[in-house]
This record gives C-alpha cells, structure tokens and sequence, in this order.
C-alpha cells in the first residue's frame, strides 16, 4: 500500500483504527523493520506487544525484548526489539494463522479486554 494513491487511505483507516481501540499501529512501509528483524519477505507479520504491569517486577530481557511466560512458540527466529522498555510480547506469527494461532491471538486480545464481539 505504499504508493500515493493508497496511502492516504491506509493512514486514515489506521488513525480511526487506533482512535476506537485506544492502542498505537505500526506500518513497516519501507521494510526497515522486517530487515531489523530479520522477517521473511513476502508474508505478514503479527506481533502483539503490550507494556508490563507497572507493579510486575521486570521480566528477563532477551535481544532487547521482554517476554513473557506467555510468549507462544510462533514467535519470529529473530524477536522485534521492544515497543517500548520493558514491552511483552503476547503473540507474534508470520503468514497465514493457522486455526491454532488464530484461537492463540484470540484468546491473547480476550485476556487484554479487547472486545470481538463483530
């Protein structure tokens, strides 16, 4: 979607998107990120990244991201560094979900109170 004409829309959508759900979207529009992290060309990549509770003592920091016991096994080979200090990461997945992921990153947003409900 990176070319003049799309863009705009994908912004704007984003935006909106961010605005109801209260939460921050990135768009790796010039593949800085993938190369970084090391993410395979051509597919799509999830990572749900959410800050520790502020009382929770720090999790053990691994190639510059926390993470969780809850950290599932589909996890990129190469972890993204941090959203920000001391961010967890609750799910990450490259190409299609299969239904195991799907159930996995659906119960990940349940436990964080994102409402599903279409």
């Amino acid at each position: 979607f990176d070319f003049w004409a799309a863009r705009r829309f994908v912004l704007a959508n984003i935006k909106g998107q961010e605005q109801r759900e209260g939460t921050t979207i990135w768009l790796d529009w010039k593949a800085a990120l993938r190369r970084l992290w090391s993410i395979a060309k051509g597919k799509s990549t999830l990572v749900l990244i959410v800050p520790p509770p502020p009382s929770s003592p720090a999790p053990p920091v691994v190639g510059g991201l926390t993470t969780g016991a809850a950290a599932p096994a589909t996890a990129p080979a190469s972890p993204p560094p941090a959203a920000r200090p001391g961010g967890i990461v609750r799910f990450a997945a490259e190409g299609p979900l299969t239904p195991a992921q799907i159930a996995e990153l659906t119960h990940r947003l349940e436990e964080l109170g994102v409402d599903l409900a279409p």
